[in-house]
């Protein structure tokens, strides 16, 4: 198999010599010369090769993290949708998605109090705007058991 990065020492120092002595001289130096050149881009390249391995490394990594943030994303969207089942299986729920100007709140009340500004009667009055779609399905589902069981008390 031929190298394309060896030129016989022989064809360098060709012209380079008076008798064998020298010859040998010459070529010992030039195979010196050749060894240095031949170190310097081989920890060159292995430089090169670290770097790009760390690159690589981060890479891996920052896809790892975008990976979490997207299933962070399909598992809010997943509780949203029960939101709207739950909406859809009980009428007594009212989910407000708008927010609050600059804040993503979901808002979630249950009609089967009076509502007016305080919401009389409400045990979660305190509680209606949530951060995230799991904590409005959370709240939602607390309102649907206090319901049933406000429903078993009245029977």
């Amino acid at each position: 198999m031929e190298n394309k990065f060896y030129t016989p020492t022989d064809a360098i120092v060709h012209h380079r010599h008076e008798n064998y002595k020298t010859y040998l001289t010459e070529k010992r130096k030039e195979a010196r010369r050749q060894i240095d050149a031949t170190n310097t881009v081989i920890k060159n390249k292995r430089d090169r090769i670290k770097k790009l391995e760390a690159e690589l490394s981060e890479r891996l990594e920052a896809r790892k993290l975008y990976k979490k943030d997207e299933q962070s994303v399909d598992t809010e969207y997943s509780y949203r949708k029960k939101i709207v089942a739950l909406e859809k299986k009980h009428d007594f729920l009212d989910v407000h998605w708008d927010g609050d100007e600059d804040v993503y709140t979901t808002w979630v009340y249950s009609n089967d109090f009076d509502g007016g500004d305080d919401w009389e009667g409400d045990p979660f009055q305190d509680s209606h705007f949530h951060d995230s779609y799991e904590e409005a399905y959370d709240a939602c589902l607390k309102y649907v058991k206090y319901h049933e069981l406000s429903n078993k008390e009245q029977d």
